[in-house]
Protein backbone atom coordinates (compact mmCIF):
# COMPACT_ATOMS: atom_id res chain seq x y z
CA UNK A 1 0.00 0.00 0.00
CA UNK A 2 1.31 3.46 -0.81
CA UNK A 3 -0.06 6.67 0.69
CA UNK A 4 1.07 9.92 -0.88
CA UNK A 5 0.84 13.13 1.17
CA UNK A 6 -1.13 11.88 4.20
CA UNK A 7 -2.96 14.70 5.98
CA UNK A 8 -1.94 13.79 9.57
CA UNK A 9 0.48 11.21 10.98
CA UNK A 10 1.11 10.55 14.67
CA UNK A 11 3.39 8.10 16.45
CA UNK A 12 1.89 7.94 19.93
CA UNK A 13 1.71 11.59 21.03
CA UNK A 14 4.39 12.72 18.54
CA UNK A 15 2.97 14.56 15.51
CA UNK A 16 5.05 13.84 12.40
CA UNK A 17 4.81 16.94 10.20
CA UNK A 18 5.61 17.28 6.48
CA UNK A 19 5.20 13.56 5.75
CA UNK A 20 5.66 13.07 2.02
CA UNK A 21 4.68 9.41 1.72
CA UNK A 22 4.10 6.17 3.59
CA UNK A 23 4.51 2.67 2.26
CA UNK A 24 3.13 -0.44 3.92
CA UNK A 25 4.82 -3.63 2.72
CA UNK A 26 4.18 -7.25 3.58
CA UNK A 27 7.12 -9.63 3.36
CA UNK A 28 7.62 -13.31 4.11
CA UNK A 29 9.42 -14.09 7.36
CA UNK A 30 9.41 -17.81 6.79
CA UNK A 31 8.77 -19.85 3.66
CA UNK A 32 7.81 -23.50 3.35
CA UNK A 33 8.73 -24.75 -0.13
CA UNK A 34 8.64 -28.33 -1.37
CA UNK A 35 9.96 -29.86 -4.58
CA UNK A 36 9.16 -33.14 -6.32
CA UNK A 37 11.56 -35.41 -8.16
CA UNK A 38 9.88 -34.51 -11.48
CA UNK A 39 11.72 -31.22 -12.09
CA UNK A 40 13.46 -28.13 -10.74
CA UNK A 41 10.34 -26.11 -9.84
CA UNK A 42 8.46 -26.07 -6.52
CA UNK A 43 5.30 -28.10 -6.28
CA UNK A 44 4.18 -26.53 -2.99
CA UNK A 45 4.71 -23.16 -1.33
CA UNK A 46 3.32 -21.59 1.82
CA UNK A 47 4.16 -18.46 3.81
CA UNK A 48 3.29 -19.34 7.41
CA UNK A 49 4.79 -16.14 8.85
CA UNK A 50 4.92 -12.60 7.52
CA UNK A 51 6.06 -9.12 8.57
CA UNK A 52 4.24 -5.86 7.95
CA UNK A 53 6.83 -3.13 7.42
CA UNK A 54 5.96 0.58 7.35
CA UNK A 55 8.25 3.25 5.90
CA UNK A 56 7.58 6.95 6.50
CA UNK A 57 9.34 9.60 4.39
CA UNK A 58 9.34 13.00 6.05
CA UNK A 59 10.74 16.29 4.71
CA UNK A 60 12.46 18.39 7.36
CA UNK A 61 12.14 22.16 7.07
CA UNK A 62 14.20 23.09 10.15
CA UNK A 63 16.15 21.44 12.95
CA UNK A 64 14.04 18.66 14.40
CA UNK A 65 15.15 16.68 17.43
CA UNK A 66 11.87 14.79 17.95
CA UNK A 67 12.85 11.66 16.02
CA UNK A 68 11.60 8.35 17.42
CA UNK A 69 14.35 6.04 18.67
CA UNK A 70 14.84 2.42 17.60
CA UNK A 71 12.83 0.02 19.80
CA UNK A 72 10.32 2.77 20.68
CA UNK A 73 6.79 1.44 20.52
CA UNK A 74 3.55 3.37 20.03
CA UNK A 75 0.35 3.41 18.02
CA UNK A 76 0.87 4.83 14.54
CA UNK A 77 -2.18 6.69 13.26
CA UNK A 78 -2.39 7.81 9.63
CA UNK A 79 -5.13 10.04 8.22
CA UNK A 80 -5.21 10.11 4.42
CA UNK A 81 -7.52 11.13 1.63
CA UNK A 82 -7.20 10.56 -2.12
CA UNK A 83 -8.03 14.16 -3.14
CA UNK A 84 -8.85 17.60 -1.71
CA UNK A 85 -12.39 16.61 -0.72
CA UNK A 86 -13.14 14.51 2.34
CA UNK A 87 -14.70 11.85 0.13
CA UNK A 88 -12.85 8.57 0.46
CA UNK A 89 -10.77 9.66 3.44
CA UNK A 90 -9.53 6.90 5.72
CA UNK A 91 -7.68 6.38 8.94
CA UNK A 92 -5.18 3.56 9.48
CA UNK A 93 -3.89 2.46 12.86
CA UNK A 94 -1.23 -0.02 13.93
CA UNK A 95 0.77 -0.86 17.02
CA UNK A 96 4.35 -0.39 15.88
CA UNK A 97 7.99 -0.60 16.92
CA UNK A 98 10.67 1.61 15.37
CA UNK A 99 13.32 -0.37 13.46
CA UNK A 100 15.38 2.62 12.33
CA UNK A 101 15.31 6.38 11.88
CA UNK A 102 17.75 7.76 9.32
CA UNK A 103 18.42 11.21 7.90
CA UNK A 104 19.81 12.33 4.56
CA UNK A 105 20.53 15.45 2.59
CA UNK A 106 19.72 15.77 -1.09
CA UNK A 107 19.11 18.64 -3.54
CA UNK A 108 15.47 18.89 -2.37
CA UNK A 109 16.50 19.29 1.28
CA UNK A 110 16.76 17.16 4.38
CA UNK A 111 14.68 14.01 4.76
CA UNK A 112 13.99 11.56 7.55
CA UNK A 113 13.08 7.95 6.89
CA UNK A 114 11.39 6.09 9.74
CA UNK A 115 11.15 2.32 9.40
CA UNK A 116 8.67 0.49 11.64
CA UNK A 117 7.34 -3.03 12.07
CA UNK A 118 3.63 -3.48 12.83
CA UNK A 119 2.67 -5.76 15.73
CA UNK A 120 -0.43 -7.98 15.85
CA UNK A 121 -2.41 -8.06 19.10
CA UNK A 122 -2.60 -11.86 19.14
CA UNK A 123 -0.49 -13.14 16.24
CA UNK A 124 -3.50 -13.97 14.07
CA UNK A 125 -5.10 -10.53 13.65
CA UNK A 126 -3.83 -8.27 10.87
CA UNK A 127 -1.75 -5.53 12.53
CA UNK A 128 -3.18 -2.81 10.26
CA UNK A 129 -6.64 -1.56 11.21
CA UNK A 130 -8.67 0.64 8.86
CA UNK A 131 -11.06 2.81 10.87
Amino acid sequence: MFLSSPTRVTFGSLLLSSVSSISIDRTASREAIDFSDAGPHPTFADIPEQKVLITILQYLTSSDFAAPLPSSSATLTIHAKPNDSDSGSLTLQASTVVRSCTHSLNPKGATRTISLIAISTNGATDPITIL
